[in-house]
């Protein structure tokens, strides 16, 4: 893979952003081979590896293209829209000055975002997007993913520079975390919980062990909502009897910041064997203010990965979890999964948003969603997301 420079420009996405960024299960992603660089001082682009000196491509080839040279006329159309005037230049170094000047028009990033959003869905005809989501993002997550990298990769090498169709990363390994005594401990406690919920012990060993009860759980109960009390039952019954009250009564009242902090880092200590690596870091509280150490940011949640399946997230994980420490420890949780990349954001001393505003309980189950594909057999459920009662 090239690592060469695109002409001077603005920033391509950087893998380097997410070493591990994953697209919705199923899906690609484009890997674009070039990073543009000149307007760094406005954007400040990172640039990938490769010597700080080496020198700018020829992108002629590229250039000639039909396609390309129609797609890129077009873009500058729509940029010259929004900038109000044209620019002297021609071919690419047209769409840079426009660039820069798109920038220099606007006071703050905000409104410059929203104005190259504006570009973005000017390049299409009004009822393209709207239809787009409705025929084919909802209910045909998967193809919609392809179909948009393969469009991706045919129609911006003008702008980016070559690039490919991929599919996702590995699944990464988690020895190293599962083998740790502490990790060992409290999973087979957390296995011994959800046993005494389900009823009966998964004949599968480890991690598998744990996803296999989680299942089995989620097809116990009719309602998305006992399953979501059952959940918190088991967290409930991970504690001695009198700690969670406790807790409530000595730290969460009285010092609330220090409550957030030390559920924040108990959390990434003892639950890297769940969700895999993860780190504290700050958030926003519901006060406006930031809270130092109240997050939790799981990199890649290995749970919501292996399940396969949005609405475990939502019912075996976020809905409860967010209950108990609401409920139970006193304590306000927002709990914001990403189903692109697989990334979850804790906030401690954050309230959840209400369920009409929260887009976890808008999202479609995955596509190849184990429970869903069960479900067709009648021997198993995907109780889909439902708002917490």
């Amino acid at each position: 893979m090239s690592t060469a420079m695109r002409r001077p420009g603005f920033t391509a996405r950087s893998e380097a952003r997410r070493p591990n960024a994953r697209a919705r299960p199923g899906g690609a992603r484009v890997v674009c081979t070039a990073v543009l660089q000149q307007t760094a001082v406005v954007l400040s682009p990172t640039r990938q590896a490769g010597p700080q000196d080496s020198p700018t491509p020829s992108y002629a080839a590229i250039d000639v293209q039909p396609l390309n040279k129609i797609v890129m006329a077009l873009f500058r159309r729509k940029m010259v829209a929004a900038v109000g005037s044209d620019s002297p230049l021609s071919g690419y170094d047209a769409i840079i000055d426009l660039t820069r000047r798109l920038n220099n028009k606007f006071r703050t990033a905000a409104e410059t975002q929203e104005a190259t959003r504006s570009i973005l869905i000017a390049l299409f005809p009004s009822w393209l997007p709207g239809a787009f989501k409705v025929m084919f993002a909802r209910p045909l997550p998967e193809l919609s993913c392809r179909m948009n990298a393969l469009a991706t990769a045919l129609t911006c090498q003008w702008l980016m520079g070559p690039c490919k169709v991929n599919d996702d990363s590995p699944t990464p390994s988690y020895a190293a975390i599962d083998v740790q005594p502490l990790n060992k401990i409290v999973m087979a406690l957390f296995r011994r919980k959800m046993v005494a919920a389900v009823g009966s012990d998964s004949p599968l060993s480890g991690y598998d062990a744990i996803i296999d009860l989680t299942r089995r759980l989620n097809n116990k109960f009719r309602t998305a909502a006992e399953t979501q009390e059952a959940t918190r039952s088991i967290l409930i019954a991970l504690f001695p009897s009198w700690l969670p009250g406790a807790f409530k009564v000595m730290f969460a009242r009285p010092l609330p910041e220090l409550s957030c902090r030390m559920n924040a880092l108990a959390t990434a200590l003892t639950c890297q064997w769940l969700m895999g690596p993860c780190k504290v870091n700050d958030v926003e509280t519901d006060d406006g203010t930031v809270g130092e150490g109240h997050g939790v940011l799981v990199e890649r949640c290995r749970y919501l990965e292996q399940a396969g399946c949005a609405a475990v997230c939502i019912n075996s994980c976020k809905v409860p979890t967010q209950s108990f420490f609401a409920k139970d420890m006193g304590l306000a949780l927002t709990m914001t999964p990403n189903y692109d990349d697989f990334s979850c954001q804790f906030a401690f001393g954050k309230t959840p948003l209400p369920v009409s505003a929260d887009e976890a309980y808008t999202t479609s189950c995955f596509a190849q969603c184990p429970s869903k594909k069960a479900r067709r057999n009648q021997q198993s459920s995907c109780g889909g997301i439902e708002a917490p009662v």
